[in-house]
């Protein structure tokens, strides 16, 4: 069975084996050209000997595959000999069903709690430094907000430690289009105490934010590990598609399903999307309370958060009490609107000054339905608070709308409200629901499929809710989902946990251990 694989894939060149045993591990797993044709390839030369085997089993270290890529065998099959070898050890026997293990190096989560500490503490002393960098990007209340949920994340990370076994090898993630300095947090420290190589991937109009940001925040001396890439979007995945075990991706879903195909089918790819996230306001409901949480998650960032509400379900008998005090509170806060230097400013442009053309299509066509705004200055991007008040009846909205833009949409019956929930538009972006008040039909979301206990809450918002530790998302395939190989999960994810679930758990169950590099 000598240079069994020599005969199937061609050696590039021979160099001296390293001399560390951890770069001359086996590994079948993480290659995806060689899962399938390797493993049969070994299989039946074992077969042929029974399974256990005296006999020199030597890989050519060099090979490429269909692309013309080099790959390293010595780190990418693996541990066809449950152990780490030399390339040219003699084998005395070897056993099938380690041929496709994938072992992953043990966590001790006193360093990564120590490591998320450390990084904690650092952002509450820098916070005006960090703050003034995010202001070139958004207003003050969103740069505080942001340090708030990343140092909670951090200083609450022993609530995941459970999931904080063994790291992968390499996860990828590409950043959305708000809180740079959250997101980098969730997707990219945290991420990187779970794998050797953690890089992430922000957008390329934050490109010069982020090189500030990456100064300010000194990731690098916090998460060594940690690698931001400015490289186009294709190059990226070029470059990363054979190596990531994990990809978490923010954005559309259709995006994410282009991106999705050009990585190894074994990938775990999570997906962070946008959700309807209707906020529902019963006759009986709190109006102060409703009108509260309707700005906050309205107004929030310009309205550039997935939190956001696509649409305000408000029963008709009190409809005008809430559009009146809607109207009287954004009348509040309209000295407050305008570049983000000025720290009074809650309200900034758009990230995207394109952006304010879209909306200024979808106020003309719903011009029937404006009570108040509707101001947009396409040259800067700043999109003035809006509301539109338009019956349910009229048809209720789906589209993401990503600025400073309140729904009120009036409903005369508890079971009118199924006009919204049971459209066909509704399902695949299902996230959250907030109801204040009550409300049988929104009780019924659970056993139609459509919501979990989870994600209908009761007198409160999403902008409240949320926490970094906890997992976000609903049961919309387009809102947040899991895929890996061929199958699609919807629901809320959590990276870590979801690591955890599909790759570190079942590895360690399946070898009664973790395997330690020696």
């Amino acid at each position: 069975m000598k240079n069994v694989l020599n005969n199937n894939f061609p050696i590039l060149r021979k160099k001296k084996v390293s001399e560390d045993p951890h770069d001359n591990l086996l590994m079948i797993e993480n290659s995806n050209f060689l899962q399938e044709k390797a493993k049969k390839v070994i299989i039946d030369e074992l077969q042929k000997y029974g399974i256990k085997i005296s006999y020199e089993f030597q890989f050519p270290q060099y090979i490429s595959n269909e692309d013309g890529v080099y790959i390293n065998l010595a780190t990418k099959v693996g541990p066809i000999l449950g152990q780490y070898i030399k390339p040219s050890t003699y084998v005395n026997e070897i056993k099938i069903k380690q041929a496709c293990e994938v072992r992953y190096d043990p966590i001790d989560f006193r360093y990564v709690f120590a490591c998320a500490q450390k990084f904690s503490t650092y952002l509450k002393h820098n916070q005006g430094k960090i703050i003034q960098c995010l202001q070139s990007y958004e207003c003050l209340d969103v740069a505080v907000d942001e340090i708030k949920r990343s140092v909670d994340l951090l200083d609450n990370l022993n609530q995941n430690s459970e999931y904080f076994k063994a790291q992968v090898s390499c996860i990828v993630s590409f950043l959305p289009l708000n809180q740079p300095l959250y997101s980098s947090v969730c997707f990219g420290c945290i991420m990187s105490l779970m794998a050797k190589t953690a890089i992430i991937r922000p957008p390329t109009v934050m490109k010069s934010l982020f090189e500030n940001l990456t100064i300010v925040s000194k990731f690098n001396n916090f998460f060594p590990n940690l690698i931001i890439s400015y490289d186009d979007k294709n190059e990226f995945i070029q470059k990363n598609r054979s190596v990531a075990d994990v990809v978490v991706f923010t954005g559309k879903y259709y995006n994410a399903q282009k991106v999705k195909k050009q990585f190894k089918e074994n990938v775990l790819f999570i997906f962070n999307g946008a959700g309807h996230n209707p906020i529902v306001v019963s006759k009986d409901a709190n109006i102060d309370k409703a009108i509260d949480s309707i700005c906050r998650v309205c107004l929030q960032n310009q309205g550039q958060d997935c939190a956001a509400p696509n649409s305000i379900l408000v029963h008709s008998k009190i409809s005008n009490l809430v559009v009146n005090k809607c109207i009287q509170r954004l009348d509040l806060i309209k000295n407050c609107i305008g570049d983000y230097a000025n720290y009074n400013n809650i309200i900034g442009p758009n990230t995207d000054c394109s952006h304010a053309l879209k909306i200024a299509r979808v106020l003309y066509e719903n011009r029937n339905f404006l009570q108040y705004g509707g101001e947009i200055n396409p040259a800067t991007g700043l999109i003035k608070p809006t509301v539109l008040v338009k019956p349910l009846l009229e048809g209720g909205n789906f589209s993401e709308l990503f600025a400073p833009v309140i729904i009120l949409q009036p409903y005369e019956t508890d079971e009118d409200l199924k006009m919204y929930f049971e459209h066909p538009n509704y399902k695949s972006h299902a996230m959250y629901v907030t109801l204040f008040g009550t409300s049988k039909y929104v009780s019924t979301l659970i056993e139609k499929g459509l919501h979990t206990r989870d994600n209908i809450l009761r007198d409160t918002d999403l902008h409240v809710e949320e926490r970094g530790f906890k997992p976000y998302g609903g049961l919309g395939i387009e809102a947040s989902c899991i895929q890996f190989y061929n199958k699609i999960i919807p629901g809320a994810t959590l990276p870590q946990r979801d690591i955890y679930t599909y790759l570190i758990g079942p590895s360690i169950k399946r070898t009664k251990g973790i395997s330690i590099s020696h």
